[in-house]
């Protein structure tokens, strides 16, 4: 994917996200958020620990950064993950649960999760995003608040930012 399709597909998600939690509006948080945060801050830490073995350099990989870069990242992964937590599970998994069976609508969510990484990531980030949208839509099941699979989500990520290995996703130059 180029540098210009990819930017254009972030700002379509995030706009799509903007509209779907203004359109119909979107249950941000359950009606005490801390049991959002039980359910998915732990749900990330051990779906990171289940899928990567590779250790954590969390101290050394922010070394390398500027201040800007750091805050950059942070907002990027930030907001991309709450628009795609508001799409694949604060509306598609809501819509789908009023239409077929919950575990039906849980597969349905996760394997469109999984596909829209297939361009970045090959067939090994979409059968990783399968479980982990999987993990996500559980998350969102157990509390019906977009906050819990946001938590798992971020921390997830940022979790995997971390890693001894982990290299920024390179985009091909336009």
């Amino acid at each position: 994917m180029n540098r210009r399709a990819f930017v254009v597909f972030v700002l379509l998600q995030w706009s799509a996200a903007a509209l779907i939690a203004a359109a119909v509006g979107v249950r941000w948080v359950s009606p005490d958020p801390s049991d959002d945060l039980l359910v998915g801050l732990p749900a990330g830490v051990l779906l990171f620990l289940a899928l990567n073995r590779q250790p954590l350099t969390m101290v050394a990989a922010m070394r390398t950064l500027t201040a800007p870069q750091a805050c950059a990242r942070a907002t990027f992964f930030t907001v991309n993950t709450l628009a795609e937590e508001v799409v694949w599970r604060g509306w598609l998994l809501e819509s789908l649960t009023r239409v077929t069976s919950v575990p039906a609508a849980a597969a349905m969510s996760a394997i469109g999760f999984a596909f829209i990484h297939l361009g970045l990531q090959g067939v090994r980030g979409v059968l990783t995003h399968l479980l982990t949208g999987t993990v996500f839509a559980c998350a969102y099941l157990a509390t019906h608040s977009v906050l819990a699979p946001f938590a798992a989500h971020l921390v997830y990520n940022l979790l995997f930012l971390g890693r001894s290995d982990s290299r920024p996703v390179q985009v091909a130059p336009s």
